[in-house]
Order: structure tokens, then sequence, then C-alpha cells
């Protein structure tokens, strides 16, 4: 969502803040505690002693601390040195700032990434703004001074310090999703998973609970209504269905309005039909053909902004509206060292999330869901009958199940019931489905590669709709010419090693010899 609203610090809620602090040493006079005698501002919890900050809700904090001190050292005056602590109650104010519960400060337009801003200058006005921090319910955080040499006492006489301290709760920043998503409405949505898989949509008669079945679960559905004693006489055939050409173009929208690399199309081999139609037109975007280079692997790009080099060679970056994407994640391997700029905080990950896009280009969900679509169409023949249909099947019909008409010899898919009166014919329309073709029903889907090929090679994950038999992996830079490929069973995935003379685009195949079955090219960047 490209149009979040950062709150960039402006919207930051003041939980507490003091300009009446008396400085108070515990246990030497060295270290001295700040004490907050009244406050303007105080929404912390009632146990609030002055000293140790107690929040009420687990959020991220930061603070601001204005500052002039004038400590001595005998009669001379010193620089000063001030600290954060975390749940440091009951302990000497220097003492808890050796422990990790430390906070940076930035002093003077600069950050300190070790525990304390140095040498505040003495009778200067300083401001101090922290590094955000997490704290939870009931954690509490205090302000400590010393001078720079901690091995000698120092002495802070009133009126010689002035200490301002205000504690802001940092809100995340706010994404509106109902104004992102004002052109992309539920109905759009649904739209674009009926069409992409292939989906038939059926309401329950009694619930509001909608069923999505492709049309291989229809076809092969084990309930069949045997029709045959209801039959009265057929009406008429016709050999095309629908608003259909020859070729049946599926279009992503694209960044480039001229490319087309995650098309793909439903082909009727009906010369009666006009050559070409585009049946579908997705509001989702595809993701760039290039992809670059992230983390040592090829990643795709999903575009949410241009960026635009200005005069003085900075550089400017154009949200761009509408750009919804579909995309999956695969966990990636590795170890990496994740920085927070807002927390100043490192951590080690193991793994990241990756970008993956198997089985979410058209070519991938045609080869997958739109083979039986293309068998019906290929043969289309759709039957007007005459059926005698009592009031019970009427209230038990269910289109979900094929028919089965003796006098017609084949299954059928249910289309349509008209105008059905109660001790009368009915007219229905049926679609023939044949089932001496099956092999158009088998699909593979190659969904992850991982790896990044030489001497180690990749494993290749994948997913296919039925039982296969006697697989080969190949290899193709142009998806034309494909060469077999050297690969191990391991466990459900496959094990294979890639050509060495190869670099650049490179695909990656499944085919089933045993039933004539591939699956698509898996692009890779080698």
């Amino acid at each position: 969502f490209p149009k979040g609203v950062s709150n960039g610090g402006e919207t930051d809620i003041v939980q507490f803040d003091s300009n009446d602090y008396l400085l108070i040493s515990p246990q030497t006079n060295s270290n001295y505690y700040a004490k907050a005698q009244t406050w303007q501002v105080n929404t912390l919890a009632q146990a609030l002693n002055g000293v140790h900050l107690k929040v009420t809700e687990s959020a991220t904090y930061r603070l601001q601390i204005t500052i002039t001190v004038n400590p001595f050292q005998g009669s001379f005056t010193q620089h000063t040195r001030i600290r954060a602590g975390k749940n440091c109650e009951g302990q000497d104010p220097k003492m808890p700032f050796t422990q990790p519960t430390i906070y940076a400060l930035k002093e003077e337009g600069a950050y300190v990434l070790g525990a304390e801003a140095d040498d505040i200058s003495p009778e200067t006005e300083t401001i101090i703004n922290s590094m955000p921090f997490q704290l939870n319910a009931n954690d509490s955080i205090c302000i400590s001074l010393s001078g720079t040499n901690n091995n000698h006492a120092y002495i802070f006489y009133e009126p010689d310090y002035e200490i301002d301290v205000k504690l802001y709760r940092v809100d995340p920043d706010y994404v509106d999703f109902s104004g992102v998503l004002s052109d992309f409405s539920a109905r759009d949505f649904l739209t674009e998973v009926v069409q992409r898989f292939g989906l038939t949509m059926f309401k329950e008669k009694y619930s509001s609970t909608y069923q999505f079945l492709t049309m291989q679960e229809l076809l092969q559905g084990a309930d069949v209504l045997n029709w045959s004693s209801k039959f009265s006489k057929k009406l008429s055939e016709n050999y095309i269905y629908g608003s259909y050409a020859q070729t049946n173009w599926f279009r992503y929208n694209y960044n480039d309005k001229e490319s087309t690399h995650n098309d793909s199309y439903v082909t009727v081999p009906n010369v009666n039909l006009q050559a070409t139609k585009d049946v579908f037109k997705s509001k989702i975007y595809s993701p760039e053909k290039e992809p670059v280079i992230f983390l040592g692997t090829p990643t795709k790009v999903y575009r949410l902004w241009d960026k635009e080099i200005k005069e003085d060679n900075s550089i400017a970056y154009k949200p761009l509206d509408k750009r919804y994407y579909f995309l999956r994640a695969q966990t990636q391997p590795t170890s990496l060292m994740v920085y927070s700029q807002k927390l100043g905080t490192p951590q080690t990950a193991f793994y990241y999330y990756k970008e993956a896009y198997h089985g979410l280009s058209f070519p991938d969900t045609m080869a997958a869901y739109y083979q039986p679509i293309e068998q019906l169409l290929d043969k289309a023949l759709i039957v007007r009958a005459e059926i005698w249909l009592t009031d019970t099947d009427i209230a038990n019909l269910d289109f979900k199940k094929l028919v089965y008409i003796e006098q017609l010899g084949c299954y059928y898919l249910l289309n349509k019931v008209n105008n059905f009166i109660s001790g009368k014919v009915t007219t229905c329309e049926l679609v023939r489905v044949q089932y001496n073709d099956d092999e158009s029903f088998k699909s593979i889907i190659i969904t992850a590669i991982t790896g990044a090929g030489g001497s180690d090679g990749i494993l290749i994950s994948y997913e296919a709709n039925y039982a296969v038999g006697t697989l080969v992996v190949q290899g193709s830079q142009n998806q034309e010419t494909w060469a077999g490929l050297s690969y191990t069973p391991f466990n459900t995935n496959l094990a294979a090693l890639l050509p060495s003379d190869i670099s650049g685009q490179y695909y990656i195949r499944i085919l089933d010899t045993t039933n004539n079955t591939a699956s698509t090219g898996y692009s890779l960047m080698i």
C-alpha cells in the first residue's frame, strides 16, 4: 500500500512533561537521579515517584531532554554525562547503565550508539533526543547525571541546573485501508479469484455460505442425477458455447503497457468464431519482466513508485496509484543482520520471507485450471431439452451434480432451468461432458525452486493433481528447445543440476513422460 500516512514524529503523544526537577544522590554525590517535583502532563502509572517513570501500556516511546547544568568538582566546573535506564528501581544511579537495558541518546545532532551522551558543556542548553525504544506495561524509565569522570565526586548546585523532560509515546504509521482499497471492491476481488482459477460459485440454499468449485471438481464429482426417466425430448443442439473466440486472452495490467509476459489464453479450435478476444482484463498488476538481484537471489519487482532524478542529482519518488499485486511468500534460509533505524537496534535473522510468484501468472493458472474448460469448449455441445421435473426436483436441485440422460448417451452439466411450472415439462439447458480424453485434466505446477545452482544444484518443489508417472526435469533458455537435466528424487521434491555454461534467464520444467504432461517453464536468473 503506497499511501500510508507517516506520523513523522509529529503526532507522537506526550505521556509526561516536567520542567521542575531536583537532582538526588541516594548513595554517592558522584551520580544523581533526576526527580520530577511537579509536572504539566502526566498519564503514567499512579505509582510514579518522579524518578522512575512507569508507563501503563506496551508501546514504543522516546525521550526528549532539554538540559542546562553546571557541575563542580571542588571549585572547578566540569562537563556532564547523562544516561537513561530501564527498570532500575532500588539501584545506584550509576550501576544500571552498565547493564544491557541501555538506550542510545542523540546529543548535538549526532547519534551516540553507546550508552550515554557525554561531554555536555557547562552552562550550555543542550537538547537530547533518544532513539525510539520499547517499553512494556509497568516498565519504567529513569534519567541520571554524573560528571564525565566517575571516579570523582561532583556536586550539582541549585539553581545552577535546568532540566525539562518529555516522554512521548510513538504511535506507528497509519495506513488508511479503506482509502487505499476504494477502487478495489470485494466484488473485484471475487471476480479476480473466480476468473483466475476457473471457479464456479454455488450458494447454499438455507445459509449465506458460498462454495467455489473448479471445473475439474465439477466434472469428476461422484454425485450424478439420473434424469433418463424424466427426459421428454431434445429441442435443439448448439456447437458454440457463450461469446468466446478462437483465442481467448486473460490479461494482466502492466506498468509498461506494451508488456504481455504474464498473459495467456484459452483456445477454441472452431473456425466459425472470431479470431481473438480479451475475455478477462485483470485489475491486478504483473511484476516486472526482468528480476533484480536482492540478497544474492533473483527477485521480482512489484513497482509502487517511479524514481525521478532531479537536476541537483537528488532522487524523488513518485507514488503510483492503484497498484494491486498478487504474490506469495516463501522462506529463504540465510543469516542476516537486520538493523532497525527507528529503534536503533540490530538483530540476527536466520531466514527471511522472499517473494514468490509460482502459480500466479496466467500461463500457470491456465495450465492448472483451464484444461477441462478447454476440453468442453473444444467439442462444445449445448442441448436444450424438455424434462419432466417435479416440485421435489426443484426444491432439491443441485447444480453441482452432473446429469445423466440415457436417451442422449452422455453426462451433462446443468446450466439453466427455465420457467418451471408444476405439472408441465421444463426447458433445461445442458452442456455435454466427455470423459474419453481425461488426459487434459492432468497438470503439474512447479511451486518453488531453491538453491543458486552451481555444484550444489537446485531443489524443485512441485504439485500435481494426479498420480504422476516417470518424471524428467528439463531446462531451456528460450522455452522452445528443452534439454534433459540430471536429477534425483529428494523426499517429495526433485534435486537437479544445472548446466555449467549457462547464464542469464533460464527456465525449468517437469515433464511426465508416462502421461505426456508438462509444467510451464519456471524462470530462474543464473
